[in-house]
């Protein structure tokens, strides 16, 4: 009975290692053997989903003095940026042993369909945020940044994903930064954040080599 019990055991590891793999879009793979960093993403391409125009292009490396390596990736879709994806390689003597990140999974999206702008979506960056923040007191003016790709339900994870464009509203006197992410062809809003006010005031900043400089400073602008 023992014997029967650990075989099924065993039968059912592959599956277990592989349903832990990425779950809603969280990467946590930990390989039963190191891969070379060459081979990592085609090794794993059917665990991180890797369908037809997602590539992951290198963003940085972070060495630490115990000599372990972090190659961080960002990801594209058919030259797109994903939005707010990332792979990160734990390397050490050029072996991976753990790849983590937050990714989308299985993408596809037909960009050559039309996917035009709507009037509404041409007015809406400004008018959203006027109502989203409550802003009354200040002339808002917006633009375009770029298109990604972003999850429907975006913070959340849905599996759905749809082409989007990304803007940037400010406010006259730049006090005021916020990025707005509008689905196409929907004219839908699916992400808003306020980001950091441009206060660009003079303050002093502590550095690594170079002691006390001055710098130019900027405030955190709250979420609300």
């Amino acid at each position: 009975m023992l014997k029967k019990i650990l075989t099924i055991g065993i039968l059912l590891l592959p599956f277990v290692y592989q349903a832990q793999s990425v779950q809603n879009g969280k990467v946590n793979i930990k390989p039963e053997k190191s891969v070379e960093i060459s081979q990592a993403f085609d090794t794993f391409r059917k665990d991180l989903g890797i369908s037809e125009g997602i590539n992951f292009l290198s963003v940085n490396d972070r060495i630490f003095k115990s000599g372990m390596v972090h190659k961080k990736f960002k990801q594209t879709y058919k030259g797109l940026d994903v939005y707010k994806t990332f792979i990160i390689l734990h390397c050490k003597d050029e072996k991976v042993n753990r790849i983590t990140g937050n990714i989308l999974t299985n993408i596809d999206i037909n960009l050559n369909e039309k996917h035009k702008r709507t009037h509404r979506s041409l007015s809406l960056p400004v008018k959203y945020v006027q109502k989203k923040y409550n802003i009354k007191d200040e002339k808002l003016q917006q633009k375009f940044i770029d298109r990604v790709i972003i999850d429907k339900s975006y913070p959340n994870f849905s599996g759905q994903y749809t082409l989007a464009e990304k803007w940037i509203v400010t406010s006259e006197k730049l006090t005021r930064k916020y990025e707005v992410i509008i689905a196409l062809p929907e004219g839908k809003v699916v992400f808003s954040q306020s980001l950091i006010r441009q206060g660009n005031a003079d303050g002093i900043g502590k550095t690594f080599y170079y002691g006390n400089k001055m710098i130019k400073t900027d405030s955190i602008s709250p979420n609300k």
